[in-house]
């Protein structure tokens, strides 16, 4: 009977991995969406005065259930972790947004994916989170999909300039970072909490630089701001839910996928055409996130 009990613990306490990877699926659809809008408005604004009026949107979309809940939406013990987390995110995203702004969207996501493989060591690192061998394996496989698209790419000196490639490097960096603090904080602090600290934080640090770079919006310009500011809610409770409920190291190599949505919308949206290396990359890299995911499932099944 104790053994059946402690069976049941162990069911009961086990990462959702399954239902956590269509939140992050439904993330990855909303992210590439923002990027597209970003990139559409092709360099007209700073990338701080972007960040400013995307955290402002979705801190006036939230207004109303802040004045309901009150105190309560800002009642944490970790206030420390959350301005690491906000500072690291700022940098993360104005860094992208300059990327995206000066890069075709796949090249921009291939050197993102170059944060599984970091994620999947400080996971295990910081996290304690059971990484097996096939794991690194395959996670390394993933890298592997990534230097075939990135290495010709840099070598014939890209499509853009090498400081978007730099920056969008250092971005993918810092975005490894806000992820490991967010999985700390996710053990105590809700979704609406870390929701409420990201946007009210990232609203006042980007505040006064946005306002120093500052170039007026055309009225054309304010729908698409808009639909930037709206997906970046929607995709933030997204990438919560799934980190909260699932394993970053598990998690971490589908953000591949990302990849494909990104040249998908490159394609479709920008005319920004795949070469073969990028083709070749993105498939190496659904193998090796395919090979993962039925690692998985042979794991939790045994």
């Amino acid at each position: 009977m104790a053994d059946v009990d402690r069976t049941e613990e162990r069911h009961s306490t086990a990462p959702a991995n399954v239902p956590a990877l269509g939140w992050l699926f439904a993330d990855q659809v909303i992210m590439i969406a923002s990027l597209s809008a970003v990139k559409w408005l092709d360099g007209a604004y700073p990338s701080i005065q972007l960040v400013f009026l995307r955290s402002l949107i979705g801190l006036i979309v939230m207004a109303p259930w802040l004045i309901r809940t009150g105190p309560a939406a800002l009642r944490t013990s970790r206030p420390a972790l959350h301005l690491l987390r906000v500072v690291l995110s700022t940098a993360a995203l104005t860094g992208g947004f300059y990327a995206v702004a000066h890069l075709p969207l796949a090249d921009v996501m291939a050197i993102n994916h170059a944060r599984p493989l970091l994620l999947t060591v400080l996971a295990g690192l910081i996290l304690a989170e059971r990484i097996d061998g096939r794991r690194w394996s395959f996670t390394l496989i993933g890298l592997v999909g990534l230097m075939v698209m990135v290495v010709p790419e840099l070598g014939s000196g890209g499509d853009g300039p090498l400081l978007a490639y730099m920056v969008a490097v250092l971005a993918a960096c810092a975005g490894v970072g806000a992820v490991i603090v967010q999985k700390i904080l996710t053990r105590r602090d809700s979704e609406p909490v870390l929701m409420t600290y990201y946007m009210i934080a990232i609203t006042l640090v980007s505040g006064v630089p946005a306002l120093l770079a500052w170039r007026p919006v055309a009225l054309a310009d304010w729908p698409i701001i808009l639909l930037i500011g709206l997906t970046a809610l929607a995709g933030q409770y997204c990438f919560l839910r799934a980190y909260r409920l699932g394993e970053a190291s598990f998690l971490a190599p589908f953000g591949y996928f990302r990849m494909v949505l990104a040249v998908a919308a490159g394609w479709f949206l920008f005319a920004e055409w795949p070469d073969a290396w990028t083709l070749a990359g993105a498939a190496i890299i659904i193998v090796a996130a395919a090979l993962l995911g039925a690692r998985w499932r042979r794991t939790a099944s045994g």
